[in-house]
């Protein structure tokens, strides 16, 4: 049942094209206040490049360190995330940790990200082929394999880097076309 509503979070981030993010039970590190960085906030748009369907992440703060980041497809809340910047060998991190209605912890996900002058965000998840599986729970171990693989694309995931924009696709799905 766990790893079917894992799947469930990864569909709906519309991240699984062939490969996958890499799953981790622990954080690669703590929330920390001060951390935030303000041009994450506000509303992002991600198209599917094979099926042309739209996710919107919206992304708030929610304190002095964590976002809080829903995703909807076609006006309904898909999922929902805490999401806080770790650094890790210098590099910034986005750790993403599903919200679970239950009382199960959620899964950690990491993704390097990068933000434009032309308001564009470059996501670029840790692949599950690039990191030991045994790996998962272990976050010294965790932490430094990641800070021992920063240079390159060794960590990233195959199907990434995710382009976000502030932008609104022109057509959005199950918009009503006023000359019907």
């Amino acid at each position: 049942m766990r790893r079917t509503v894992i799947l469930a979070v990864l569909l709906t981030l519309a991240l699984l094209l062939t490969g996958c993010p890499f799953e981790s039970t622990v954080p690669i590190g703590d929330p920390e206040a001060g951390s935030l960085d303000s041009r994450l906030t506000g509303l992002w748009f991600w198209t599917d490049p094979t099926t042309g369907s739209v996710t919107e992440f919206h992304i708030l703060q929610f304190n002095s360190s964590e976002y809080y980041v829903e995703t909807l497809e076609e006006y309904s809340v898909t999922g929902r995330f805490r999401m806080y910047i770790v650094t890790v060998g210098g590099q910034p991190f986005l750790s993403i940790n599903d919200i679970t209605e239950d009382d199960e912890p959620g899964s950690f996900l990491f993704a390097r990200y990068s933000v434009s002058e032309t308001d564009g965000l470059s996501l670029r998840f840790v692949g599950d082929d690039a990191i030991p599986e045994s790996l998962a729970s272990d976050p010294k171990a965790l932490i430094d394999f990641i800070a021992a693989h920063l240079d390159g694309d060794v960590l990233d995931d195959p199907d990434g880097p995710f382009m976000l924009s502030r932008s609104m696709p022109e057509e959005m799905p199950g918009d009503i076309d006023p000359d019907r």
